[in-house]
């Protein structure tokens, strides 16, 4: 039910806004605003329901973990 009604204001959204971007041929604020609403209206659903999601920060070290320890290798004192 709120999946719909989440959907519904954006929609919404759309019908207002869309049309005066495209007449002033806003091409690539357009593109930016649908991505955002979009993953607004993703992660308001995501919010109500109270799922968990993992920390970005793990996305984070697990690509520059690896580099780090790179990095350490090549500047380490002998």
């Amino acid at each position: 039910m709120v999946t719909i009604i989440v959907v519904l204001i954006a929609a919404a959204i759309c019908v207002f806004q869309l049309p005066i971007m495209m007449r002033n041929r806003w091409i690539k604020e357009t593109a930016v605003f649908v991505v955002f609403l979009v993953a607004g209206s993703i992660m308001s659903v995501i919010a109500w329901k109270m799922i968990t999601v993992p920390s970005p920060l793990k996305l984070i070290v697990y690509i520059y973990k690896p580099i780090n320890q790179f990095l350490e290798l090549m500047f380490r004192r002998s």
